[in-house]
């Protein structure tokens, strides 16, 4: 919506504006777009995405367009673009401000009322079983990941980050190598991978808990993954 207000303003400017610093609206827009859209564009391509990946250009692309835009009317020779008898001017206006008001009313409403710990908070440190421990266990998780390595020193793989096909390869690879291979169910995706394992004729193995977390071996038939 702020996109669109802006827009409106560019709209209604004038032909060729002139100003101090010799820059137009046209070379202003462009030099916007070019910040944001490759951004956008890798965004919308890239198959595995968050929409975290895309704030670091989006605050750079505000900052450019609330800078520029005010450079250019406090410079300008003619009159101000935002002419307050008209009304496209005041909608304009009205729509960049309006992510503004969404984005403060949220951060409010959802805002912790908790009131602050006396002390700072503590995390006890993964205690891994014996058997996950071992170099040859393959461990594939998804949240707890991070929390093996650093507490642990133990690399799980994010299984999450492929298709069927690659992790079908995956799991015959281990197999062949002749090592274990272990599930953490630390998020309900991995009941996806679960059901995969089983129509690769997998059998999961209840073994215990990781943090909380069932973990599992993972047998497969004489013959290997199907």
């Amino acid at each position: 919506m702020g996109l669109i207000g802006f827009l409106l303003l560019y709209v209604r400017r004038d032909s060729e504006p002139s100003n101090r610093l010799g820059l137009s609206w046209k070379r202003f827009v462009v030099a916007v777009a070019l910040l944001w859209l490759p951004t956008l564009c890798y965004f919308l391509l890239h198959r595995i995405n968050g929409p975290h990946y895309v704030l670091s250009a989006l605050f750079a692309t505000i900052t450019l367009l609330g800078l520029g835009a005010f450079a250019i009317e406090i410079t300008s020779n003619s009159a101000l673009r935002f002419a307050p008898r008209r009304i496209i001017s005041w909608v304009a206006l009205a729509l960049i401000l309006f992510p503004v008001a969404a984005t403060l009313h949220r951060a409010w409403t959802q805002r912790d009322l908790r009131p602050a710990p006396a002390s700072a908070i503590t995390h006890a440190p993964i205690l891994l079983p014996a058997e996950l421990v071992d170099d040859k266990a393959w461990v594939w998780a998804d949240l707890l990941t991070g929390s093996l390595w650093y507490y642990a020193n133990k690399p799980a793989f994010k299984i999450q980050f492929t298709d069927p096909e690659v992790r079908a390869k995956m799991f015959k690879f281990v197999w062949e190598r002749g090592e274990r291979q272990y599930l953490i169910q630390d998020s309900e995706q991995m009941k996806v991978y679960i059901a995969e394992i089983e129509k690769l004729g997998g059998k999961l193995e209840l073994r215990g808990k990781v943090n909380g977390e069932p973990y599992f071996l993972v047998n497969w038939p004489s013959e290997g993954p199907r």
